[in-house]
């Protein structure tokens, strides 16, 4: 029988493996949301499926005994840290497996950057997602102003043009500034997003 789609946060996986509670059902999530692309990954890098399930299952693992001993501190996402522990096992196997020199310096050097690549799609992603997120609860305005200054790089005069609601650049530079303590607000009991504001508020005013 196909087991029931289930939905934890980050929180509440590590919260699982910590009290023993669910475990099962929280390992079973993180192969039902990350398996298929953690394979697809390695078919792309000439692994095959037996390879998927060890990568798969060492990465756990290791995940497994961070939670267990308290040193995951959520400075990163539950699936950054799978990804980088399997791509990292991934370069590992090739690189002990003995391929002929020559071609096993092409292969692990082709599949260090292929696995650099998808590690800087997931920040990526992650990134966009924590964006939407928080873009979201802070009104339309707001995330039309912010959006326009750091994600589209406008100029103030450039973004009076766009909206004519604001009589000059002072105004609109008032109401961004206003925009940002919002967001500190809605961001300040969170790492994660603490971290990406700031690299947000990095470009000059």
């Amino acid at each position: 029988m196909k087991k029931k789609k289930i939905h934890l946060s980050d929180l509440q996986v590590v919260k699982a493996i910590q009290s023993g509670d669910k475990l099962d059902e929280s390992i079973w999530y993180l192969y039902d949301r990350y398996y298929e692309e953690l394979e697809l990954f390695l078919f792309k890098n000439g692994g095959t499926k037996q390879d998927a399930e060890d990568v798969f299952q060492e990465g756990i693992t290791r995940f497994i005994k961070v939670v267990l001993s308290g040193k995951f501190r959520f400075e990163a996402t539950i699936k950054t840290y799978l990804f980088t522990a399997w791509v990292n096992h991934w370069g590992y196997l090739n690189k002990k497996r003995g391929k002929d020199k020559e071609r096993d310096e092409n292969y692990y050097y082709g599949n260090l950057q292929s696995s650099k690549t998808v590690l800087k799609d997931i920040e990526e992603s992650e990134r966009e997602e924590l964006t939407l997120k928080f873009f979201d609860n802070i009104g339309d305005k707001c995330k039309d102003v912010l959006y326009a200054f750091y994600y589209q790089g406008l100029s103030y005069k450039e973004m009076i043009s766009r909206f004519p609601g604001y009589s000059d650049e002072q105004v609109l530079r008032n109401k961004k500034h206003a925009c940002i303590k919002k967001l500190k607000s809605l961001v300040k009991e969170n790492n994660k997003a603490k971290n990406w504001l700031k690299k947000l508020l990095l470009k000059t005013v």
